[in-house]
């Protein structure tokens, strides 16, 4: 059955990595980064361990299927390798989100491991985040913008499997963005999921009283120190990672209207 109806799973696009712009001024974090499948079909191994269950049959089909390409369980280099697999980066994104779903809101994207590099983006995050084949970064944003976002969904992991501290920070990144039709500002979360990224580290682990974190907030306090005393280069990471999009419009512009009374209460002549 699974071997009848995957066939048929075809895409027109062409599988290519986006970046960010290399003309702008953001730089990447210096780590090393691995982009392969292997963490996602240990991941549904885990899964399926057993049991025997429909969801576990077509969770081996994948396995299946990804191992008789094992070019894609190692390091992949070369990004022609990607559109040669496309069917199977079709599948692989229609098992992430069901195909019963509507369309519109799956908005994702397949991402090298912490870095705002993207590839299988579905049709509307491209339609979103993605121009000229660059991933768009945020209207006006700081030229630490790339270093801050990369520090926080790194060290985020860091501290969670190395440490075993979930750091009391928010991950999420909230994106203006212009809707191409209307004009009109929109907002979207955009958030980052790992669990098919394996994180390594490369030498000795630093004594978290020698770095920036605060052991009573659980927060990163002086991001320079933190980069000095556990450098990212300490660690290197393999896999793929997900941007999925939330349309929070609705929130933000809310908080807005909220800030504005505020202002205005606070101003007030009577007061």
């Amino acid at each position: 059955m699974l071997e009848d109806i995957a066939p048929a799973i075809k895409s027109s696009q062409k599988v290519k990595l986006r970046s960010v712009s290399n003309q702008t001024n953001h730089a990447n974090l210096p780590f090393e980064t691995t982009l392969t499948f292997l963490p996602f079909i240990n991941y549904l191994r885990q899964q399926t361990s057993g049991k025997e269950d429909t969801r576990s049959r077509f969770y081996n089909y994948m396995i299946e299927r990804f191992e008789s390409e094992p070019v894609l369980l190692t390091a992949i280099k070369n990004p022609e390798l990607l559109d040669e697999h496309r069917d199977l980066l079709e599948l692989l994104g229609t098992s992430l989100f069901p195909v019963v779903s509507e369309a519109d809101k799956n908005i994702f994207a397949l991402t090298v491991p912490y870095h705002f590099t993207v590839f299988n983006d579905s049709p509307s995050f491209r339609n979103l985040f993605v121009k000229d084949d660059q991933f768009l970064l945020p209207d006006n944003a700081p030229v630490d913008f790339l270093t801050r976002a990369q520090c926080a969904l790194l060290y985020d992991h860091v501290m969670e499997k190395f440490y075993g501290i979930k750091l009391n920070s928010t991950t999420d990144i909230v994106y203006p963005v212009t809707d191409r039709a209307t004009g009109m500002k929109r907002y979207y979360k955009l958030r980052y999921d790992r669990r098919f990224i394996d994180l390594k580290v490369n030498g000795e682990l630093p004594d978290l009283q020698n770095c920036a974190v605060c052991m009573n907030t659980f927060r990163i306090l002086d991001q320079e120190k933190h980069l000095k005393s556990m450098p990212p280069s300490l660690f290197s990471a393999e896999g793929f990672g997900i941007w999925i999009a939330e349309d929070v419009t609705t929130h933000e512009s809310l908080e807005a209207m909220k800030k504005v009374l505020l202002r205005q209460e606070t101003c007030d002549p009577r007061v």
